[in-house]
C-alpha cells in the first residue's frame, strides 16, 4: 500500500507525470528520491517547457513511509539522507520548466514539502494540508522549516508545523499555499488549460523569470535586483523577444521561436 512509481505523458512541451498509488498514498525514500530526480529530469529537457504532477484523484501523497524514518538512528545517516533531499528539491525548484502541480487529496509531510517546490499549485476543495512531523517527534526535514514561511509568513508557518493539524484548501489558498481551488471534476481539464497556455510561453524569457523570482527571494533587495537586471540582459536581442515585440504591434498571438523548436523536436 504506497506510491509504487509514477508514468510520463508527453506532448506539446508538456510533461504529464502522475504517481501510481496502490492503497494509502505514502512513499519510501527509494521512491520518493526516485520521483524527485524523474521530476528533474522531465523538468531539464529541451522539448519540454511545462511538468505537471498528479496522482489518482481523491489520493493525492500521504507522505513518507515512518517505519523507515524509526530505522535512521544515527544523526550521519539522517543528515546525509535529509541533506540529500533537500539538495535534489532545490535543484528541482530551478529548473528552467514551469512547474505546475494538480492536488487532489491529502498532501500531508514529504508530499507537501514536495509541492512547495513546484511554481503553481491547483488544488480541489476536498484537499488538506499538513506538516504533522512534530506529532512523531521529529520535525519537517525536507525543506518544510525554510519553504513554508517564506510562502505563508513566520507565525503562519509555526502553527501549521507546531500543531501538526491539516488545513483545508481554501485555508491553504488564503495563505498563499495553494494558487487555485478547481472542483474535483474540472481539475484534469483546468490543469491541461492552463499547462498549455504556459507551453506556449517563450522558454527563455519563462527560465529567466523564475531564475530573478526563486534565485532574488533569497538575496537582499539589492542582490535580487541584480538578479533581475542581469537576467533580462541575456534576452535582449533574442528571437523570442524580437516576435515577442512584431506580434504585439500586429495584434496577434505571438509564436515565439523556442516554443516552436522545442515542440519539433518533441515529435
Amino acid at each position: 500500500m504506497s506510491i509504487t512509481g509514477f508514468r510520463v505523458k508527453r506532448s506539446g512541451g508538456i510533461s504529464h507525470v502522475i504517481m501510481e498509488v496502490e492503497g494509502v498514498p505514502v512513499i519510501s525514500l527509494e521512491n520518493y528520491v526516485s520521483l524527485v530526480e524523474g521530476l528533474i529530469e522531465e523538468g531539464q529537457r529541451q522539448d519540454v517547457g511545462v511538468v505537471v504532477l498528479s496522482g489518482v484523484p481523491g489520493k493525492f501523497f500521504f507522505g513518507m513511509n515512518l517505519s523507515e524514518i524509526e530505522k535512521l538512528k544515527t544523526r550521519s545517516k539522517t543528515r546525509g539522507i535529509t541533506g540529500m533531499v533537500q539538495d535534489l528539491l532545490n535543484t528541482l525548484e530551478s529548473v528552467p520548466a514551469f512547474l505546475l502541480c494538480a492536488v487532489d487529496g491529502y498532501c500531508f509531510g514529504g508530499g507537501l514539502e514536495l509541492i512547495m517546490s513546484f511554481h503553481m499549485v491547483l488544488a480541489t476543495p476536498q484537499s488538506k494540508f499538513a506538516l504533522p512531523e512534530i506529532k512523531a517527534g521529529t520535525i519537517p526535514s525536507y525543506g518544510g522549516t525554510q519553504r513554508l514561511p517564506r510562502l505563508i509568513g513566520r507565525n503562519r508557518a509555526l502553527k501549521m508545523m507546531v500543531m501538526g493539524e491539516p488545513i483545508s484548501a481554501k485555508q491553504a489558498f488564503d495563505w498563499g499555499l495553494v494558487t487555485e481551488i478547481v472542483e474535483q471534476e474540472a481539475l484534469r481539464s483546468r490543469t491541461r488549460q492552463l499547462a498549455e497556455q504556459l507551453a506556449k510561453l517563450s522558454r527563455p524569457a519563462v527560465k529567466a523569470l523564475l531564475d530573478s523570482v526563486i534565485g532574488g527571494l533569497n538575496l537582499p533587495m539589492a542582490g535580487g535586483l541584480n538578479v533581475e537586471s542581469m537576467n533580462s540582459s541575456r534576452l535582449a536581442g533574442g528571437e523570442d523577444l524580437r516576435e515577442g515585440i512584431r506580434a504585439f504591434f500586429e495584434k496577434r498571438a505571438p509564436r515565439f521561436p523556442s516554443v516552436q523548436i522545442s515542440s519539433e523536436g518533441s515529435h
